[in-house]
Formats: structure tokens, C-alpha cells, sequence
């Protein structure tokens, strides 16, 4: 019995937690730490370029694998930010998140007609032409200075083209005066004559050439008439829209009357801005360099836009914004291959012409002065393209710089105005 008293105590405190004269350290907690926050997400583009990893509110430009000789945009579907990409190249903000893009493309063969006609001189101009079954309007495409009815024929005018047959409009180019008699007015260009003027021989045979091809069944004298215009192809659009609500030009014009037109890279004249009830759209570079252009003319879009608006005439004002010379970009036109194109944009970074981003950090009549100057020796791969490779290649360059060059990145956007109307 003695015995049991002493163990007791002794048990009782080996079954306790403290006590007894001995404590224990409470247990540790450990803190549970969050996952660091991600701050770069990726971006992948099935049947496009411009995948790769960026942050959160950067601006991302993808675009189309497809060239502008035989498709058209089939449509950007598998995110919600595929709503802001309207047009074959576009931009938007990067999500905090990945981001997976498919862009299609729509096969389209849409050969040209080639034609001449001399309107009311004694010259041979050539018209070219594509005019699908049952058009909705046909839309008549103006080149600028030094320019011919080619400009639907290749590149940017080509890609712009396809997407008017695939909506459902013809498109026609026609040579001006000057791009077959030479420079008739001395001022050292071959270009449209803009001027409001009843004796415009530019106005007349475009009147005659449209009469032709009502009198022939190419087209319908019901059917509606657009334009759009490159530069002094522009400035001749704009003059066109005013001609309708000026007797002495109405007149001798009748044939010369648009549902709407579209000018890229040049204001055109103030005087039938101020007149015209036409509806007018601009389309301009951001970084025009064009001496006769330039800021200047952009602000005079601008401008022209406001007063159209002012006065209730439907208008659109859009700019062409720098983009990222991607290593595929060459192959937009159809005659550059990508392996070509990587090492075009490979001799260009080299000789420090693109930034971090990418981006054309210089003119590019720079850029192509530096090409000249060094040849071979410091560009082997441009020295190898052919003419219309350069001139591809080129163009390319100032499309991607913003500079003053047709392009096809607002073409939708054109045809959605002018299916207004």
C-alpha cells in the first residue's frame, strides 16, 4: 500500500501535458507563404505570328500567316480579346493571363481583267478590273504620284482588292493622263489633276470610261459607284465627292457620282471639303514623312473629319500605327519566302534599324539609303532580291513603320463604311 501511494503521484503526472515542474514548447506554425504573383503570360497564335511571353497591359500586335495574293481573313476566334482583332494584322492589351489566338484564312481567286481605253485623247490608258456575279457597288481604286492603274495588282491594293470581292464589291483602277503623256503640267510628276475644273481631261475620260463600261454590261447604271484613293489618289477622291453639288461641274460630269470614297495618306483640298455631301473617310499613316504630307496633312484629315462631322455628313478618320517588324513580315506581299524574310529582318537589327520591341526605329528611306550605300557587302540578302522583291520588301517596311504607304490593316473597316451607304 505504501508503495502505491508513492507511484501515483508520479503516474498522474507522466499522463499530463505540463505541470509536475517540467513544460513543453508550444508546437510551431508553420505560415503558409502564396505563390509569387506571375508577372508574364503567354501568348500563342495558331495560323499567325506574334506568339511569345508579355506582361500584363502590354500592347501585343498579331497578325495573319496568309500572303495578300490568295486569301482573304476567314476571323480571330479562342479569346474574348479575339473581339478587338477586326483586320489581318491588329493590336490589343495582354490579360493578366495566358492568351491562345487562331486566326483562319479564306482561299479567294480573283484574277484581274486587263483592258485600254483612251477616253477623250488620243492615249491608250490601261484599266484593270475584277467584278464578281451580282456586286453590290463598284469601287473605283486611284493610284498616286507616279503611279498606274497597277495598284490593285499587287501588295497592299491587291490584299485590299480580295477583301472587296469577298464582301461583295468590284474594284477598277484606270491610268491617269500623265501616266502615259508624261508630265503635261511641268511640275515634275506624273500624277491625277485634282483640280475642280470642267476641263479636267483626268474627269472626262473617267466619265467616259464609265459610260463604256454601262453601254458594254459590265456594270449597271443603277449599280453604285465608291472610290478610294493612295496619296494624289486621295486628293483626285475628294475633289470627285464634291463634284455633285457643283453645277459647273455636274454637268459635264455625269457619270461621276459615288456613294461614298475613302482617301489614304492625303487630305485633299479644302474647298470640296467644305462643299461635298459625300460621305468621306481618312485613312492616315501615323509617322507620314511625305514632304508634300507629312503631320501636317494627317492634322488636315483630322480636320477635314471634324467639319464633315460638324455638318452631319457621315465620315471616318482612322491612322495606321507602328507595328512590330515580326521575322515573317517579308512574306506579306507573296514574294518573299520566310526563310528569306528572317534574314532580311536579321540584316536590319543588325545594323541597328529595330529597337527592343522590334519596331523600325528610323524612316525608312533612311534604312533604304544605308541598303544602297553598303550593298553586298553589309546586306547580301537584299543585294539578292529581285526588283519586285525590293520594292515588296520596301513597301513592307513603310507599312510597319507607319509611313506614308498604302495598306490593307483598315480595309474591312473601308468596305464596313462604304456598306453603309
Amino acid at each position: 500500500m505504501r508503495r502505491a501511494r508513492v507511484l501515483l503521484p508520479i503516474l498522474l503526472c507522466a499522463g499530463m501535458a505540463t505541470g509536475c515542474g517540467e513544460s513543453r514548447a508550444p508546437t510551431a506554425v508553420v505560415p503558409t507563404v502564396p505563390p509569387a504573383a506571375r508577372t508574364s503570360f503567354s501568348l500563342t497564335v495558331r495560323g499567325g505570328y506574334g506568339a511569345g511571353t508579355y506582361a500584363a497591359g502590354d500592347t501585343v500586335y498579331p497578325f495573319a500567316a496568309f500572303t495578300a495574293t490568295n486569301s482573304v481573313l476567314g476571323g480571330w476566334t479562342g479569346d474574348g480579346v479575339a473581339s478587338a482583332l477586326t483586320e489581318w494584322s491588329g493590336r490589343f492589351v495582354m490579360p493578366a493571363r495566358d492568351v491562345a489566338l487562331t486566326v483562319a484564312a479564306t482561299p479567294l481567286a480573283a484574277p484581274l481583267t486587263v483592258g485600254s481605253f483612251a477616253g477623250v485623247t488620243a492615249r491608250a490608258k490601261a484599266y484593270r478590273y475584277v467584278i464578281p456575279p451580282n456586286a453590290r457597288g463598284l469601287i473605283l481604286a486611284f493610284h498616286g504620284t507616279g503611279g498606274s492603274s497597277r495598284i490593285i495588282e499587287k501588295g497592299e491594293g491587291y490584299a485590299i482588292t480580295l477583301e472587296a470581292v469577298a464582301a461583295g464589291f468590284g474594284v477598277l483602277a484606270y491610268d491617269s493622263e500623265e501616266t502615259v503623256a508624261g508630265d503635261l503640267d511641268g511640275n515634275g510628276k506624273l500624277r491625277w489633276d485634282v483640280s475642280a475644273s470642267a476641263t479636267n481631261i483626268d474627269f472626262a475620260n473617267l466619265n467616259a470610261l464609265v459610260a463604256q463600261l454601262r453601254t458594254r454590261g459590265l456594270i449597271s447604271a443603277a449599280l453604285p459607284l465608291y472610290a478610294f484613293g493612295m496619296s494624289n489618289g486621295s486628293s483626285m477622291v475628294v475633289t470627285l465627292g464634291a463634284l455633285g453639288t457643283q453645277p459647273a461641274l455636274a454637268a459635264p460630269f455625269p457619270n461621276l457620282r459615288f456613294r461614298a470614297i475613302a482617301g489614304y495618306c492625303a487630305p485633299g483640298a479644302s474647298s470640296a471639303v467644305a462643299v461635298t455631301v459625300t460621305p468621306t473617310a481618312w485613312y492616315v499613316c501615323r509617322n507620314d514623312t511625305n514632304d508634300e504630307v507629312g503631320p501636317d496633312g494627317n492634322l488636315r484629315s483630322a480636320q477635314h473629319n471634324a467639319t464633315l462631322m460638324s455638318r452631319g455628313i457621315a465620315t471616318d478618320l482612322a491612322y495606321n500605327e507602328p507595328a512590330p517588324l515580326y521575322d515573317e513580315r517579308f512574306t506579306r506581299a507573296g514574294t518573299i519566302d520566310a526563310t528569306t524574310s528572317r534574314a532580311l529582318v536579321a540584316e536590319l537589327n543588325a545594323r541597328g534599324f529595330l529597337d527592343g520591341r522590334r519596331f523600325v526605329n528610323r524612316p525608312p528611306e533612311q534604312i533604304v539609303a544605308d541598303i544602297q550605300a553598303r550593298g553586298a557587302a553589309g546586306y547580301p540578302t537584299f543585294a539578292r532580291l529581285t526588283g519586285d522583291q525590293l520594292a515588296d520588301a520596301i513597301d513592307a517596311l513603310r507599312e510597319t513603320y507607319a509611313d506614308h504607304q498604302l495598306f490593307s490593316d483598315a480595309a474591312r473597316r473601308m468596305l464596313a463604311f462604304f456598306g453603309r451607304f
